[in-house]
């Protein structure tokens, strides 16, 4: 399945949307795909996902770990960002090959082992192996785990199956290697970069947990003291081993200043036929449903075996993948009550809940795992009571049918056959007719396997094939004019880059070794309410707007070492920058884009005598003053406390002062400054402050404290000194501590399994 579904890789291409790339002006001459491929809003693979994996692999054959990411937003946060996922397992591949290579082995070995966890899943509950192989099929390839392929939701929600069968094993047996296997599963999810998928899942298996407990085995209802212990055990070595992920991303969800108080809207009724929907080739699709948000497709042939499943001699577990199944459905598209509930629990409100399409579709797979069993092993129920079996089938493809007339309603854009609503039907019947076939004995059991494994493969091949595209690795992010004349501007640790409008694709100067002073990202609040009123509203991005900047006097663009500007070319951006001509000088133009240059930029580092430091405590107070257009950032820096040990001068000194500056070295987390001055100094460092950040003169440590508002900053002397700024957040190391040694214990649990 894997292989069929990712073929293209075989002749050296990798699944990955480069339209999406090209359809940037930079990249105009390039020629696209033929026939023109359409994608949903799967962006993120090209501005965030791709770029970071590619910044992580730089980062470590720099013989470092990518802590800061310095090329988007004038410095962001990298490894506490969840979703880089710097310590995820499977990520490890980028270390040791090219980026393109890895990117297309993490995609099949995701899908590979989704399916190989559901089939483990199912086989342990008593399925078949045709069972286990169809709920793996369905479960690997089903809407939710195709459309969040290569990002981080997917690559957690890979664990779920596993995660069941970790409780299933440690509530059979109680074993040190059983508590290993829990613990292992349950951090899988948070190191894979998606915390809300990883809170789903945790309570999932928490929740099989305690049905387990509660629930009689043979007749005895067993005290669930021993258990609870031994699933608390389980649970503080997953917390343990993901720590070097989870303590820095704690401290960084505390920065972009979000509300917890406003509950996410669920999807809608309308947005449930994604579950009978086959086009996720676009967004909105052929019915108006949204994509990724509401696909749901998982097998036409699933939904008539799933209620056989209550059939099974595990019937108990197929009772609570129903009760899963129905409540995640409940919540996602707004059912009440569990809508009302959900919609009143703090900081669970504002978790996206349409996203729980994942856990009714863990559900329906297995049980159609279980209820494919009890058609091929030929049960009770369907040898001697066949009418109940033909009435479940009925009702099931009646009720999909149905289903399937109400998208062919919605449907007002004209499809391909493969994807439209007539081939769900054309699947459902095949399915139909073979279960009758089955039930009624004329099809043998090595034959019903055969047919139905096929079957099975062919439907969710031809849904989830293609989905990304797939591209040379040549042409992922392609060469660009553009960028090749930025990157010739010198070091690209002096300056700063931005577009104005849509030239390049946010993020795109990540792929290029350049670093940008917006960018696409959830901003820290500090970063965003310091260019506010020159950028579009938004929290998960800082994109600049011209004619806000036109209208702007003072020096925030230039505290931010923005020296470039890209644009397209003509445009009315273009237009904008050239009636700004004091300011901004056209440096290069081509067919498509046109590069803009800031005169009056500040440079990365730069000195201000000391006797120009302003204490403005309101942090409101200090952002009104970097909107002074009579501030002055070469003599001024706004500090928010009055710093110790100010070495004070006189104003002849001070009107006579002089600096010399010089980058003589950087990396993804540290930069090192030659500097030389004529008086004591605040050394202006043009980086968004975040703690974690520690500095050095000569050697010798200092502390780095907020400046202008947004920056950081240091005191230092007269005279000439080598100054060094590194990122060595504290979290870090403790993470790697607690990391380190659960992952001792984890050792030790599995060599004590082996000694006994």
């Amino acid at each position: 399945m894997a292989a069929a579904n990712y073929l293209p890789v075989f002749s050296g291409k990798i699944p990955f949307p480069r339209d999406l790339v090209l359809r940037h002006a930079a990249w105009s001459g390039l020629p696209r795909s033929e026939p023109l491929q359409q994608f949903p809003e799967i962006g993120d693979l090209i501005t965030s996902f791709y770029p970071y994996h590619r910044l992580a692999a730089q980062a470590w054959r720099e013989g470092t770990v990518g802590l800061w990411n310095p090329t988007i937003l004038a410095g962001a946060p990298l490894l506490a960002n969840a979703q880089s996922a710097l310590f995820y397992p499977f990520n490890f591949f980028y270390y040791i090959l090219p980026v393109a290579a890895a990117w297309t082995v993490c995609l099949m070995l995701r899908m590979f082992l989704a399916a190989w966890f559901m089939g483990l899943l199912v086989r342990s509950i008593g399925g078949s192996t045709t069972g286990a192989i169809v709920s793996g099929i369905v479960f690997a390839s089903c809407g939710f785990m195709t459309v969040w392929q290569g990002q981080a939701m997917g690559d957690a929600a890979v664990w779920l199956p596993l995660i069941g069968y970790g409780v299933i094993r440690l509530h059979r047996h109680r074993s040190c290697s059983s508590i290993a296997l829990l613990g292992a599963s349950f951090a899988m999810p948070i190191l894979a970069g998606h915390p809300e998928t990883a809170f789903h899942l945790m309570a999932t298996g928490s929740a099989l947990a305690l049905f387990l407990w509660m629930s009689p085995t043979e007749g005895k209802r067993q005290s669930p003291t021993r258990p609870a212990l031994h699933f608390a055990l389980g649970v503080l070595l997953a917390l343990g081993l993901a720590s070097v992920q989870m303590i820095p991303s704690l401290e960084w969800v505390g920065q972009p200043g979000w509300s917890y108080d406003v509950a996410t809207p669920a999807l809608s009724w309308h947005d449930g036929q994604g579950f009978f929907s086959r086009d996720i080739q676009r967004n909105l699709n052929s019915a108006g449903i949204p994509v990724p948000e509401a696909a749901g497709y998982l097998g036409m042939f699933t939904l008539l075996a799933a209620p056989f499943a209550f059939f099974h001699s595990a019937r108990r577990l197929a009772v609570f993948f129903a009760v899963v199944t129905i409540v995640s459905t409940a919540i996602a598209f707004s059912v009440e009550p569990a809508h009302w509930l959900v919609a009143h629990l703090p900081f669970i409100k504002v978790m996206k809940h349409g996203r729980l399409i994942l856990l009714a579709t863990f559900g329906l797979a297995a049980m159609a795992g279980l209820g494919i069993s009890v058609l091929e092993q030929q049960a009770e129920m369907a040898v001697r009571r066949p009418a109940i079996a033909f009435v479940l089938l009925g009702g099931a493809c009646v009720a999909a049918a149905v289903s399937i007339y109400k998208l062919h309603l919605a449907t007002f854009v004209a499809v391909e056959m493969s994807k439209g609503p007539a081939a769900s039907l054309t699947f459902l019947l095949a399915g139909a007719a073979l279960f009758a076939w089955r039930i009624a004995g004329g099809l043998k059991e090595p034959q019903f396997r055969i047919l139905l494994v096929g079957l099975a493969a062919f439907e969710m091949v031809t849904f989830s094939y293609g989905y990304t595209g797939f591209a040379r690795m040549s042409d992922v992010f392609p060469s660009a004019p553009v960028f090749d004349f930025l990157r010739a501007q010198g070091d690209p640790a002096t300056f700063r880059i931005a577009k104005a409008g849509y030239p390049i694709s946010a993020n795109a100067g990540t792929m290029y070794n350049l670093q940008a002073a917006d960018g696409y990202e959830i901003c820290l609040l500090r970063t965003r309410t310091f260019c506010r009123d020159l950028t579009l509203d938004r929290d998960d991005a800082v994109f600049f707007l011209p004619d806000r900047i036109a209208e702007s006097h003072d020096r925030r663009i230039d505290l931010l070492n923005l020296k470039y500007f890209v644009v397209i070319s003509p445009s009315p951006e273009s237009e904008q920058f050239s009636n700004l001509p004091n300011r901004y000088t056209q440096v290069y133009k081509d067919d498509s884009v046109a590069v803009f240059e800031n005169a009056k930029v500040s440079p990365r580092l730069f000195a201000v005598p000391q006797s120009g430091i302003e204490v403005i405590e309101p942090a409101a107070a200090q952002l009104a003053r970097m909107k002074d257009p009579a501030f002055n950032p070469e003599r001024m820096a706004v500090f928010a406390e009055q710093p110790a040990a100010i070495e004070t001068q006189d104003a002849e000194g001070a009107s006579q002062f002089n600096s010399d500056v010089r980058l003589i070295g950087s990396g993804m987390n540290e930069s090192r400054f030659r500097v030389r001055t004529s008086e004591p100094t605040v050394l202006v460092l043009s980086q968004i402050y975040y703690s974690g950040w520690k500095a050095s003169i000569d050697g010798a440590e200092t502390p780095v404290q907020p400046v202008d508002y947004a920056l950081s900053g240091i005191l230092a002397p007269a005279g000439e000194h080598e100054i060094r700024f590194v990122f060595e957040p504290r979290n870090f190391k403790i993470g790697v501590m607690l990391s380190l040694s659960s992952l001792c214990a984890l050792a030790g649990l599995v060599l004590v399994k082996r000694g006994q």
